[in-house]
């Protein structure tokens, strides 16, 4: 699984390489939701594909063996509609941490020992 935050003079892209396809989670995918699973230590961060583009396959991305977790809630001040996109991804390597921000102010901070994709056919 390789990590790609790039951002151009037309548009921002955050996208996975898994299995030799690119996934795009900041502009084809809607985020969906999480699950903390506490007997795994394995938090999960569900997306699904544009409907407009024609996949609609699930994609969850799954951080494992998760040694701290810090959920900050969405402004409550922005409307609905906007809080279902990632707006950037940070991976610090050193810390073995991950940090999702979402529009609407959402921000999700995980140190874990590995994370892996797992698309849906």
């Amino acid at each position: 699984l390789l990590v790609a935050v790039k951002k151009d003079l037309v548009a921002e892209y955050i996208e996975l390489t898994h299995q030799g396809n690119l996934i795009d989670l900041h502009n084809a995918c809607e985020f969906r939701g999480f699950q903390y699973k506490t007997k795994d230590s394995c938090f999960i961060l569900s997306f699904a594909y544009d409907k407009e583009l024609d996949q609609a396959s699930p994609v969850s991305l799954h951080l494992e063996d998760v040694t701290m977790l810090r959920i900050t809630p969405r402004d409550p001040e922005m409307r609905s509609f906007k809080i279902d996109c990632l707006e950037k991804l940070v991976y610090d390597e050193v810390e073995s941490q991950i940090t999702f921000h979402f529009w609407g102010g959402m921000t999700v901070e995980c140190r874990c020992q590995a994370f892996k994709l797992i698309q849906s056919q």
